[in-house]
């Protein structure tokens, strides 16, 4: 029997809805809040922290006590808020058509704005301090020499830090940014209709991303894995202007960041905060481009030992 596209109503296959699946196969974040309430106090308590944080500006210069006390609540902020974060977030991959934990998510969306542009103005007040004072106070801390190696980093990025006004309008950006992943995601997750097909054995199965994937690595029958290939990307195809429109808006987005920390490219703004020059990256497409050859030469000799159209 030969592969098909199937044109009645999907079969939802070996697709379970959360609740069919067994506990222990499954993320417990209770680990991380034991339910909403406790993340919304989480929420309030880190919305504090971050008005203690703002009131710090202005204290640095103020010696290695008043540094040490900015770079440890920062710590403490960044630690409450990876969990609020994270917790609404998984919450919201459980079932990305709940749009009451996508509210959530995009409540604490709004808090971590807040906390970026509470503290917009840290990197512009300590670089206006001398390293050289900075490293002094580090030789005489050992709390403060703990930093030592972040400290060190913001000095080497500081040609591409901005003044405290600067740092402050990009952050207000912070929710922008996001906008063509968080479409990207809806897009291709939330509102997908996956198509089913039904196989040479004549089992029809739904393909879904996982089931993609498994029909490519697991399937000995050729057009078994090329008709999978075709309609799962078919799913994708019938959306393409819109998804060519949000990577325009990644792109533009990237230049933009990359153009207002004065990068003289969107591959050197990527790589500059991992200390990795341009040079490795493109060095590593010129030897690939270079070598393409050999690997051509063998994927066809392979398709002729296969009996495959060329």
């Amino acid at each position: 029997m030969s592969s098909t596209v199937s044109t009645s109503t999907p079969r939802p296959g070996p697709v379970q809805s959360r609740s069919e699946i067994p506990p222990e196969h499954t993320w417990n974040l209770a680990d991380i809040f034991p339910d909403w309430d406790a993340w919304q106090q989480a929420c309030r308590a880190l919305g504090a922290g971050i008005d203690r944080y703002a009131a710090l500006q202005g204290t640095l210069a103020g010696g290695p006590a008043c540094l040490l006390a900015a770079l440890r609540l920062g710590d403490e902020l960044g630690q409450l808020a990876y969990k609020v974060h994270y917790f609404a977030s998984l919450k919201h991959d459980e079932d990305q058509r709940d749009n009451g934990s996508n509210a959530r998510r995009q409540e604490v969306q709004a808090l971590l704005a807040r906390w970026s542009q509470a503290t917009s103005w840290f990197n512009p007040e300590l670089l206006a301090i001398p390293l050289e004072a900075v490293g002094g106070w580090m030789a005489a801390d050992a709390g403060l020499a703990v930093y030592r190696f972040a400290i060190e980093d913001l000095y080497r990025q500081q040609a591409h830090v901005l003044d405290a006004p600067g740092e402050r309008l990009l952050s207000l950006a912070n929710r922008l940014e996001g906008a063509p992943d968080e479409a990207y995601e809806a897009l291709s997750t939330a509102d997908i209709r996956y198509p089913s097909m039904v196989l040479s054995t004549g089992e029809e199965v739904l393909v879904t991303y996982g089931q993609y994937r498994a029909i490519l690595a697991t399937r000995r029958a050729q057009a078994d894995r090329a008709l999978a290939f075709r309609v799962f990307h078919e799913a994708f195809a019938a959306h393409q202007n819109t998804y060519a429109a949000l990577y325009n808006g990644v792109l533009q987005r990237d230049w933009f960041a990359a153009r207002a920390r004065r990068y003289a490219s969107t591959l050197e703004a990527a790589l500059f905060a991992n200390d990795i020059p341009p040079s490795v990256v493109t060095t590593l497409i010129e030897t690939t481009r270079a070598g393409a050859g050999a690997l051509q030469r063998y994927q066809h000799l392979r398709r002729r030992a296969l009996g495959l159209p060329s």
